[in-house]
């Protein structure tokens, strides 16, 4: 599993040799400090622009115990929640498990709910990938899917070295952009997101 060093380094390979006399190039070494930050900033903007592409999908399960209407804010019981897959919610109580209809979603991120005085609501979301910063762990691993993971350091070599190489920079955004619509063309599962949703007309 690629792990923030693999892409760092990957980016590095992108943007110019790493050896010098046989010897590696450190990641901390004074030749790549002044790209610190911009590797940062570019590999968070591919992370979620990737992330849109080829979602990170997840299930947030609401045990329910009390009959009547129950409002959820799905930004507070799942920080990553990015956006909800509005045809994969079902309910289940042990003994059947059903698709969901009756439900409305406000402000893209906000769901209210019949309550059900026993089972539980499964909500299948897409989720914000892992964000980098400056003390991230080299070994941090990321949920995107690999084929996607494998674009970031594309980017980030497009980013960082575009005041050093600009045709060699715009090759490497041009095929990011290409490889990144491949990606998209595979018709993968999407979120409808954001607005005011009523699936049943009741409000």
């Amino acid at each position: 599993m690629k792990t923030w060093k693999d892409i760092k380094l990957e980016a590095l390979g992108l943007m110019f040799s790493r050896t010098d006399g046989g010897a590696v190039v450190a990641l901390t070494s004074e030749d790549v400090a002044d790209f610190a930050n911009e590797m940062i900033d570019a590999a968070n903007y591919a992370l979620r622009d990737l992330a849109t592409v080829v979602p990170i999908v997840r299930v947030l399960r609401l045990a329910q115990q009390v009959a009547g209407l129950k409002k959820y804010d799905l930004r507070e019981l799942a920080p990553d929640f990015m956006r909800l897959i509005d045809d994969r919610l079902a309910f289940e109580d042990g003994d059947r498990y059903e698709s969901v209809d009756e439900y409305r979603l406000e402000g893209g991120a906000v769901i209210v709910l019949p309550g059900r005085e026993s089972g539980a609501y499964l909500l299948s979301y897409e989720a914000y990938p892992e964000e980098v910063r400056a003390d991230t762990p080299e070994g941090q691993t990321f949920s995107l899917a690999p084929e996607a993971l494998d674009l970031v350091p594309v980017y980030m070599a497009s980013r960082i070295y575009g005041e050093e190489d600009i045709s060699l920079a715009t090759h490497y955004l041009n095929q990011y952009h290409v490889r990144r619509s491949e990606l998209a063309a595979r018709g993968m599962p999407r979120g409808t997101g954001g607005g005011f949703t009523t699936r049943t007309g009741w409000s």
